[in-house]
């Protein structure tokens, strides 16, 4: 199941996502998500064998930053991976002190 909601303790979406993508690009994620950050929303993008798409839109509430989830597209090849590829993203959230709600 997609993660409906998370949270970090920062309220700058810039400064989140360049931090993020360090981690990503020292993980088992790197080469398969990349994340792209507009004015309303953080945009998780895995790319192998498919591609499928997280859209969570942002806010900030009480000095964290907290997203929702609004969209997702998920590969037919992706689904059997996503528990793995989640469990991954959560524990870079945890280095991050942010946590799946």
């Amino acid at each position: 199941m997609i993660p409906k909601k998370f949270t970090v303790p920062t309220t700058d979406p810039q400064l989140f996502k360049n931090k993020f993508e360090r981690m990503i690009n020292a993980s088992k994620l790197k080469g398969i998500l990349s994340l792209e950050l507009n004015n309303e929303s953080l945009i998780l993008n895995f790319s192998s064998f498919g591609n499928s798409v997280l859209t969570y839109a942002y806010d900030h509430e009480n000095d964290a930053l907290t997203a929702n989830l609004q969209q997702e597209k998920i590969a037919f090849l992706h689904q059997p991976f996503m528990p793995q590829v989640l469990k991954l993203l959560e524990a870079l959230l945890e280095k991050e002190n942010g946590r799946f709600l």
